[in-house]
Formats: structure tokens, sequence, C-alpha cells
């Protein structure tokens, strides 16, 4: 099975820290923007819109780089929204995973931050029409496998957008706020489009 993970590799498991600041017994949820319709550092391009999400759903599991043996947390939420995957995960509670309190720990830090995703090809489209087989693809229908926290994302924009314990307000609150900007960004961005057409519509 043809499966691509989409990383920059390097980097062994981290050692075990101590995790007693986040050892309050509660929830620990971190929200993922985990890919997008983006030129990823390899060139390719993965179609939000062509990924499937169904198997994912039955096994929502969220790896440390793409290891198969270092599962670290599980996706709760996990939705296309407009050209982007995201996805809300939650950690299990400390001290079940030194693994996963060792992450946590290092993404409550602001030191872990990259996401990346791990998939099966369906379709695709060549976008170096010179070297189709081996050049960046178009994979334009995907079976999304799982999905990663990793130290080095192969597409920039995938990352930890926010993080919080159950009852921590403030980085929720931030959390809304971003989620608003991106969205008023995305907006200003295709009114910005429509403009262009429109101005090229007049010209012809």
């Amino acid at each position: 099975m043809n499966v691509i993970r989409k990383f920059s590799p390097g980097g062994s498991v981290p050692a075990a820290a101590n995790t007693a600041a986040f050892n309050d017994g509660k929830s620990r949820r971190v929200v993922l923007l985990c890919s997008t319709n983006d030129v990823d550092r390899t060139g390719d391009i993965i179609v939000q819109t062509g990924i499937d999400l169904q198997a994912y759903r039955q096994n929502p599991v969220i790896l440390w780089q793409h290891d198969h043996g270092s599962p670290i947390a599980r996706a709760t939420d996990v939705r296309l929204n407009g050209n982007s995957l995201e996805a809300e995960c939650e950690f299990p509670p400390a001290g079940v995973s030194a693994l996963s309190d060792q992450i946590y720990a290092l993404v409550r830090a602001n030191i872990i931050a990259g996401v990346s995703i791990g998939f099966r090809p369906l379709e695709s489209l060549p976008l170096d029409k010179g070297n189709p087989m081996k050049g960046p693809q178009r994979y334009t229908k995907s079976d999304l496998l799982e999905i990663s926290l990793v130290s080095v994302p192969c597409n920039p924009a995938a990352r930890v957008t926010w993080k919080y314990a159950e009852g921590d307000e403030k980085a929720k609150r931030m959390a809304e706020a971003e989620m608003l900007r991106r969205k008023g960004e995305v907006q200003k961005l295709k009114q910005l489009h429509q403009i262009e057409v429109l101005k090229l519509a007049a010209e012809v």
C-alpha cells in the first residue's frame, strides 16, 4: 500500500519530562490545522475536499512523528473547513503515557507546533508534466490514515492553532479570536480574487 506521510524527517522520541504542571486531572485538548491546499515543501498539493475521512473517524489516532508505535492522543473531532483539514484532539490524563505527557508539555510550552498527515493517495495529477511519475503531484483524492504532531511539518501552514485544559477560558477566548481572524483573512482573499476577476472581465 502506497502511504504518504507529509513531514520533514528527523528527530527521535524525546526523553520524558516533568509534567507535574499539567497534572490537574482535567481534559487536555489541542486544536490542529492539519493540512491545507497550499503547495508544500516537496512541491505537492493535497486537495482538501478530496480527503476521505470515513475510515479515519473509526480509528482517529494522533501519532508522534508518524511513528505507528507512538500514539499520543485521539482526535475527538476531525472536519474539513473550506480548504483546510482541522481536528480537535484530546491527550490522555497525565500518567497514562509518558510520551503523551512529554509531547503535551512541549505543545503547551510552544516548543512543538508542527502538524502533518499520513494518507493513501487515490487519485492524482502531475504538476510537472516533464516528470509525471516522480515529480510533484496534485492529490485530488486521498484516504486519511493518521494525523501526527511533528517537529518539522512538510506544510508550513499545518500547525497547532490552540490548546487549553478544561476551564482554561483565556486560552479558549484567544483561540476563538484567532479563528475569527483567520476566517476574516480568507474572506478578504476571496474578495480580492473576485475584484481581479471583474477587472479581467472588464478588460476583455
